[in-house]
């Protein structure tokens, strides 16, 4: 079960942040380099960030030519790649943040119309809005 104040304060950032939504990509900067915009995972990111969980790293999107985007997790010196890619993410939540909040994998699940679907896929395939998704996280999880 997801640790209940954590699941209040990503609601309510989702809430707060409904105008800011992207897909694709956990934060996404914008031409400016300034503006970021986030999938609903990049807010429960950006608090685990503000707990000092995880760290944040602004980078080149290798996927859109001259844009940024924002990799969260923290820094592995393990040889094994899979560790690595757990340890640090841009698209799903990094192994740190799962325990942490409380969820059950880094792509936490959701029932929508009797089908369990990933937050990622309700995010990016469905395009629910933050308002939409934040009350299915605060039923669900």
């Amino acid at each position: 079960m997801m640790n209940p104040e954590i699941k209040a304060r990503w609601v309510a950032w989702l809430r707060a942040n409904a105008d800011k939504q992207t897909q694709g990509r956990l934060c996404r900067l914008g031409k400016d380099g300034v503006s970021e915009r986030y999938c609903c995972l990049g807010g429960l990111s950006e608090i685990a960030v503000e707990d000092g969980i995880i760290s944040k790293k602004i980078m080149e999107d290798p996927m859109f030519d001259g844009s940024q985007m924002a990799s969260y997790g923290t820094e592995s010196d393990s040889e094994d790649l899979s560790i690595r890619c757990r340890a640090t993410s841009h698209t799903t939540l990094p192994s740190a943040v799962v325990p942490w909040a409380g969820v059950e994998d880094p792509d936490p699940k959701v029932t929508v119309d009797g089908v369990l679907v990933p937050l990622t896929y309700v995010n990016d395939d469905m395009r629910l809005n933050f308002n939409q998704i934040a009350d299915l996280i605060e039923e669900q999880l």
